[in-house]
């Protein structure tokens, strides 16, 4: 590829989203998709915690119109983002060339070795004073943020009403639609977050370079007749060894945000096809509700859609192993830069410490392992539903029985709404953006750590730049 590694292409994409997207995510947080979640999740947990047959019948008007609203908005946010998508992928591909990857690099195994390989070519321009024009990454770095802090709130409503409308077939219909939601509730990934995220890294990297510049600028001002001798000379070398670990660390900044923003794009997919395979399951139920469970075509209901659901495991398989293999390639692109980085640092004068660098990932890393071991503990047999549908009298799947196992699926369903500690003493319930797994209790404890965590463990809440 021989476009000039200018990152002006990114500030297009940029410009892009600020002037399409954004709207459209702020016009379906106001009128669209909002709205209609919070409509459905408000019926279906009022029918969740009623017999289920009454209050379904009489909710079905309402959950088929909040569902083709949720539907419809997530469609219009999808095609929006889908230009941005491949411009994404573009990125990728120019980033690799830009830094000596050569024309194979991009998604995929090859690509993250091709990105690592050529990092060296890019750090050695950079040291030899021949740096690329990286273009305004801090105004650009400034819209994704913008962006990703407008589609939080929608991939949140998503993703909770997904966890709350699955329960009900998951309960009807047994293992199979149980391995949907076991996704649903094991794959709570925000994408609007990680947007924010790929937006912060390149602010870093605007700011990194910028400052990069100056003190190689007070060199040009220096001459043999306003400053000669040793300590000149000593002073040329540490301005060079400056600028040098601040583009190091520039460059390392865009590479990640690149890799971060892919990963969005692959997780906005990944949501619209759970919300496809929820509606799909919610359809199949209310189905099964018009039959009266016990009408001659329940059993047929029941096994349409659990030949629906086998064939949408395939495919929510297959993606997430590729949502796992692009996340290891993430994880260790990071972890070569945080060692190449030491080393690099320490060889031009910046004696980094390795908690410095790595302090904060162990700490985000570990607190991700606990949410997700909780999670996992707490969502067997509630939210994860593997076990073989609930039987009625005489042995079919007419009714959601009694015990335990109800006990578990309605709890479940519940949590999502108990109210969970934000932060800051903010407290909110479902519907606002609170609940989740165990009552809400282990993201409550998880925002309750980023109150005050200790500087070793964790990254700075805000970035001052100065």
């Amino acid at each position: 590829m021989s476009r000039v590694f200018d990152l002006d292409f990114v500030q297009g994409i940029a410009d892009n989203i600020d002037s399409k997207v954004v709207p459209i995510l702020e016009e379906a947080n106001d009128e669209s998709v909002l709205p209609a979640l919070n409509g459905l999740d408000r019926a279906l947990y009022t029918a969740v915690t009623l017999p289920l047959a009454l209050s379904y019948s009489l909710a079905t008007a309402t959950v088929t119109e909040s569902m083709a609203g949720a539907a419809e908005g997530f469609r219009e946010m999808c095609e929006a983002l889908d230009a941005c998508i491949a411009d994404m992928e573009e990125i990728d591909g120019v980033v690799a060339s830009a830094f000596g990857g050569g024309a194979g690099a991009g998604m995929g195994p090859g690509g993250g070795a091709a990105r690592r390989g050529g990092a060296g070519a890019a750090r050695g321009g950079a040291a030899g004073g021949a740096a690329p024009d990286m273009g305004d990454l801090f105004a650009t770095g400034d819209m994704f943020y913008q962006a990703g802090s407008a589609a939080s709130p929608v991939y949140n409503a998503i993703i909770k009403t997904c966890g709350t409308v699955i329960v009900a077939p998951a309960i009807a219909f047994g293992p199979a639609v149980g391995i949907i939601a076991s996704s649903i509730y094991m794959n709570q990934c925000n994408p609007g977050d990680m947007i924010k995220t790929g937006g912060s890294w390149f602010k870093l990297a605007g700011v990194n370079w910028a400052a990069a510049d100056a003190p190689m600028a007070e060199v040009e001002t220096i001459t043999d007749d306003n400053w000669s001798g040793a300590d000149a000379e000593a002073f040329k070398q540490k301005a060079a060894e400056f600028s040098y670990q601040l583009k190091e660390l520039a460059i390392n900044a865009v590479t990640l945000a690149m890799e971060l923003l892919l990963m969005a794009g692959i997780l906005t997919m990944y949501w619209g096809f759970l919300l496809t395979c929820t509606i799909t399951m919610l359809s199949f139920f209310i189905q099964l509700c018009a039959v009266g469970w016990t009408g001659v075509g329940a059993a047929a209901v029941v096994t349409a859609a659990n030949a629906s659901a086998a064939i949408m495991n395939l495919n929510v398989k297959a993606i997430e192993s590729q949502i796992t293999m692009i996340a290891g390639i993430c994880a260790g692109i990071a972890a070569a830069f945080s060692v190449v980085t030491i080393s690099l640092q320490k060889s031009h004068g910046n004696d980094v410490g390795v908690g410095d660098i790595l302090g904060g990932f162990a700490g985000n890393a570990l607190e991700g392992l606990a949410t997700f071991g909780v999670r996992a503990l707490l969502m067997t047999p509630m939210g994860r539903h593997s076990m073989t549908a609930l039987q009625g009298v005489g042995g079919s799947a007419v009714s959601l029985g009694s015990g335990w196992v109800l006990a578990g699926h309605l709890g479940q369903a519940a949590s999502t709404w108990i109210p969970t500690y934000q932060g800051d003493g903010d407290w909110k319930w479902g519907a606002e953006g609170g609940g989740g797994v165990g009552g809400g209790v282990p993201d409550g404890l998880a925002n309750w750590w980023q109150d005050d965590p200790s500087e070793t463990w964790s990254n700075p809440d805000e970035v001052k730049w100065s």
